[in-house]
């Protein structure tokens, strides 16, 4: 077996491990929902846990997973409890599928998109605030994102699941109010009791993400990342950087100081040597014609 085989065998492995520990905890949370939960009632009223796993499952695997798992469950409680005709079926994968378009981690395309929109937003403004700085200040708010990075995973499910149990509850009252009920405040507490008590159930992330080995990943990147911080020195940091160091005045005037003491050091016989016979020769002396002269005179 090659290693390419083993990686692709593996890879199956760990995605078939998935899928049975995500049917698993949607039937558990099923079972909590239909057969516990009565008897834990809080002001009359119970926890809505299947929105629970469904924001579970939507930060934690994506879009995909959110629908499929609405799906699921909408199909269950049709099956099982066919109080309403349909309605569970298309209720449950339809705020699912809503919802994760808000909560679910963004595409990589899509994160780059934000940034650019960000950076030019952030230009824009900087312009405006120029040319405008004389302006009287007014009151207004902003509702756009500041920053293309995703917001804390555990508070993106908080947020989900209320926000999906508000979608279902608000979709009810509409529902009762067709049917000629008058809705009071009462109704509206209930439901406020609701989105509380559903909160407050939404401390079963933490290990329902451990059981799906959310935090084993982390934990081993943090291990990965402290690891290769400790076998790089600095010296070998020094070395692949690709902005060398500038250097001090000390070391360029120490640099200076022993190229002139090069120039100055006496060149070896050697060199001396090649030296001379490279020269051209030397001129011969010319004769003293007064000396000569004189010398003749003489005679």
């Amino acid at each position: 077996m090659t290693a390419r085989a083993a990686s692709y065998r593996s890879g199956y492995l760990y995605a078939l491990i998935r899928l049975v520990k995500i049917l698993f905890l949607i039937l558990l949370f099923y079972l909590l929902q239909t057969v516990v939960m009565p008897h834990l009632k809080l002001w009359g009223i119970m926890p809505n846990l299947l929105m629970v796993i469904i924001a579970i499952l939507t930060v934690s695997f994506g879009k995909k997973y959110a629908f499929a798992s609405g799906a699921l469950i909408g199909i269950l409680l049709e099956t099982m409890t066919p109080n309403l005709r349909i309605f569970n079926l298309l209720i449950y994968p339809a705020l699912a599928l809503l919802c994760a378009q808000i909560f679910a981690d963004m595409s990589e395309i899509k994160r780059e998109l934000l940034r650019i929109k960000i950076a030019q937003r952030q230009a824009d403004r900087r312009i405006v605030a120029v040319k405008g700085a004389s302006r009287p200040k007014r009151l207004h708010f902003h509702f756009q994102r500041k920053s293309a990075d995703d917001m804390e995973a555990h508070l993106r499910i908080l947020l989900n699941a209320l926000l999906l149990t508000l979608f279902y509850e608000v979709v009810m009252l509409i529902y009762v109010a067709l049917d000629g009920v008058q809705i009071t405040f009462s109704h509206l507490l209930r439901m406020m009791q609701t989105l509380l008590y559903t909160g407050l159930w939404c401390v079963l992330m933490f290990p329902v993400r451990g059981f799906l080995g959310m935090y084993r990943g982390r934990r081993r990147q943090n291990e990965a990342i402290i690891g290769d911080t400790v076998m790089i020195s600095e010296k070998d940091l020094k070395q692949i950087s690709m902005a060398p160091d500038m250097p001090d005045a000390g070391a360029v005037a120490e640099v200076a100081e022993a190229t002139k003491l090069d120039t100055r050091m006496p060149q070896s016989d050697e060199d001396e040597q090649a030296h001379g016979e490279e020269s051209p020769p030397d001129a011969e002396p010319v004769p003293d014609t007064a000396d000569s002269g004189g010398e003749e005179k003489e005679q």
